[in-house]
């Protein structure tokens, strides 16, 4: 859950649905329980970091936006 899915009165919008959808990612990702051991890239790990932010006006303003980004860095040369 995003952060501010913990207050009452807080504003769940996109940005929310980008937070749940990169921890998603990230957990799918790690190949241990202490979210050490990323399988992905170190840009793939940015994506997820800047994705999950607890400011949601940090966060990707859009699921597009993150799947943009997403693919930026995962393009196989």
């Amino acid at each position: 859950m995003a952060p501010e899915e913990w207050r009452r009165g807080s504003v769940i919008d996109t940005r929310t649905t980008v937070h749940v959808l990169a921890r998603a990612a990230r957990l799918l990702l790690d190949a241990g329980a202490d979210e050490r051991a990323f399988r992905g890239t170190a840009a793939q790990l940015a994506v997820l970091e800047r994705a999950t932010r607890a400011d949601p006006g940090e966060r990707y303003g859009q699921v597009g936006e993150l799947a943009d980004a997403w693919r930026a860095v995962s393009r196989v040369q």
